[in-house]
Order: C-alpha cells, then sequence, then structure tokens
C-alpha cells in the first residue's frame, strides 16, 4: 500500500498494472461540474507509458475516454 500527495491544481494521472483499489481525499467538496483533465496519451505531452505491463485492455471511464488535449485545456477551449 502507498500514498501521494497531489497538490492542488497539479496534474496528475497513474497507470495501475496489478488488481488495485484507488481511492482519493479531497482538500474540500467534490464539484464533478468543474472536474476536468488532459487526456493520457496526449502526443505533445508524450509521456511514454509502460504499456506492455499491462496484461488485459486498458480500461477508461467514460469521462477520461473524452477529455481533452493539454494545448485544448491550456487555451481553455
Amino acid at each position: 500500500m502507498g500514498e501521494l500527495y497531489v497538490p492542488k491544481n497539479f496534474g496528475h494521472g497513474y497507470l495501475v498494472i496489478e488488481p488495485s483499489i484507488v481511492s482519493y481525499i479531497c482538500a474540500e467538496k467534490f464539484y464533478g461540474e468543474y472536474d476536468d483533465g488532459i487526456i493520457w496519451n496526449d502526443p505533445d505531452i508524450g509521456i511514454e507509458w509502460p504499456l506492455d505491463l499491462v496484461d488485459k485492455e486498458i480500461i477508461l471511464s467514460e469521462k477520461d475516454k473524452n477529455l481533452q488535449c493539454f494545448k485544448e485545456f491550456r487555451d481553455g477551449k
């Protein structure tokens, strides 16, 4: 088991490569209508995810499948 502190307004992402439970604790009430993000495989960011370590298909939430690229996020589109 591990913990990770993510500062306010700090972008973050993760890849789970074994059966896991991920829980969040927020500093204040969660307002889903303001929840936003950047698509995990944005080529402009170029994160080299170790997808070869994933035994099965990658599972993404519908929200995460439809996120914008960083340029759109930065430009407020």
